[in-house]
């Protein structure tokens, strides 16, 4: 198969989804998993702001409209990181044939980690709305409460993958161990939210 360029200062996010995912299913080093991941993360967070748009009319509406800027930045930063993860494989590709212990290829290891760590933290503040949303959102979107909340569950999942596999490369171990740490709380937390967002969504027996 034979690779199809793509320039490097191209935009997936400004481009058509279609394309974007034409070069996902090509023989091209990026985009990968981490900026796929961006894209799935982005996704759900769009649908909990269409679930808390269409809530402007139920009993805690203020409250639901208040989410929204939140939402609206977790969601921006996501589309952000689906090209900025092509941008720091990108980096890790440059400094192949050098030194591992050189500080350029460590400085590359440690933004093609921190660019899936942010994802992460994008996916964990977001979901964290969720139970809010499903608890007093407009009952007719629900499911889409269901489906936003199991999107993040898989992007930050897949963002925690995308950090773990940096890590080896990071000579600086007491940052990989508060990484470590970081995305172990995050983890935890997000399935939490995740959990306690089913458990609402789950019907009832009379």
């Amino acid at each position: 198969m034979t690779e199809r360029p793509r320039g490097r200062d191209s935009a997936y996010a400004q481009g058509s989804i279609n394309d974007y995912l034409a070069d996902l299913a090509a023989r091209l080093p990026a985009p990968g998993g981490g900026s796929a991941a961006a894209l799935v993360g982005a996704t759900g967070v769009a649908l909990l702001e269409m679930v808390a748009q269409y809530s402007n009319k139920v009993e805690h509406a203020e409250e639901l409209a208040a989410l929204l800027p939140e939402l609206g930045k977790h969601r921006a930063t996501l589309i952000s990181l689906i090209d900025g993860d092509v941008e720091a494989y990108r980096i890790v590709s440059a400094c192949r044939g050098m030194s591992q212990k050189d500080p350029e290829v460590q400085a590359a290891y440690v933004r093609a980690m921190n660019v899936p760590l942010d994802a992460m933290h994008q996916c964990h503040g977001a979901v964290r709305t969720a139970p809010i949303l499903a608890r007093w959102g407009n009952k007719r979107l629900l499911s889409d409460v269901d489906v936003g909340v199991r999107m993040l569950m898989a992007a930050g999942a897949s963002a925690l993958a995308n950090v773990r596999v940096n890590l080896p490369y990071i000579d600086d171990k007491d940052l990989v161990g508060k990484t470590e740490g970081e995305i172990g709380r995050l983890e935890e937390e997000l399935l939490v939210a995740v959990e306690e967002t089913l458990e609402i969504l789950t019907p009832k027996e009379e």
